[in-house]
């Protein structure tokens, strides 16, 4: 029995590992950013880091980690608040998981007409982790 305590461990561990890369993991998004409805779109790039298990995320620089809005099988909203009326932001930051979709959108009642609309596609890479953890 003692011979295979440590074999048992190992291939429960091992049996984990693949659930936890699932729930942490960046990811590096390419894509367009238009600063008015009608503007030329303009190459950008961002960085996320995200752990599905803690409901975190934090983009870039990492400056501060947020809480994930919604996140289900196929799409993870980081940030969700749909326009209610003419005095209310629209914003969607999200990513599609099974097309790699990356949107960032947010569109402002003040100053009027600010405005700023991202889509591209996103990779996932291996989970960084935060700053300090």
């Amino acid at each position: 029995m003692r011979v295979l305590l440590p074999v048992i461990l190992a291939a429960a561990s091992l049996a984990a590992a693949p659930a936890m890369a699932a729930n942490q993991f960046d990811l590096v998004c390419k894509g367009q950013q238009k600063l008015a409805r009608d503007g030329a779109p303009q190459p950008v790039e961002a960085h996320y880091r995200v752990d599905l298990a803690a409901g975190s995320w934090c983009r870039d620089q990492c400056v501060g980690v947020d809480k994930i809005a919604a996140a289900g099988p196929d799409r993870i909203a980081f940030k969700a608040h749909p326009k209610a009326g003419d005095q209310d932001e629209e914003i969607d930051e999200s990513f599609e998981r099974t097309s790699g979709k990356w949107i960032d959108l947010y569109a402002g009642p003040y100053p009027p007409g600010e405005f700023a609309s991202t889509e591209g596609k996103c990779e996932v890479a291996a989970f960084s982790g935060f700053p300090g953890k």
